[in-house]
């Protein structure tokens, strides 16, 4: 980035004549900013570690009320991280009844052999 700026300057100096004391200010500058904002970033993103079936479970709903089939207007999205199987559940509302009543069906069904240990949330 410096060698750019430099170079940039020798061109720049010769066709509007800003003066070298000003260019270094300004790499002063340019260089804090960059370092300030390279420690601002995110965190790396860890990976989740999973060793057999329906050790943990995703669940995510899902607005469809702009395009509502009827009367069903949310989709109950559960996935398994793992295997990355994915069942979804046609919802009326958004209610803690018709959830509960999706997840019990989905937890019955495949985990009668094991039984989750997490289940992730997203909303």
């Amino acid at each position: 980035m410096r060698d750019e700026i430099k170079r940039l300057w020798k061109y720049r100096h010769l066709t509007t004549g800003y003066h070298r004391q000003s260019v270094n200010r300004w790499l002063l500058i340019a260089n804090s900013v960059h370092l300030i904002r390279g420690r601002e970033g995110k965190r790396p993103l860890e990976p989740i570690t999973v060793s057999r079936v329906w050790e943990r479970i995703q669940t995510d709903l899902i607005d469809m009320r702009h395009t509502p089939d009827g009367r069903y207007a949310w989709i109950l999205h559960i996935k398994d991280h793992y295997s990355k199987y994915t069942q979804l559940y046609a919802l009326k509302g958004k209610d803690s009844e018709g959830i509960a009543e999706c997840l019990a069906m989905f937890i019955m069904a495949f985990t009668l052999l094991r039984s989750c240990n997490v289940i992730m949330e997203r909303n």
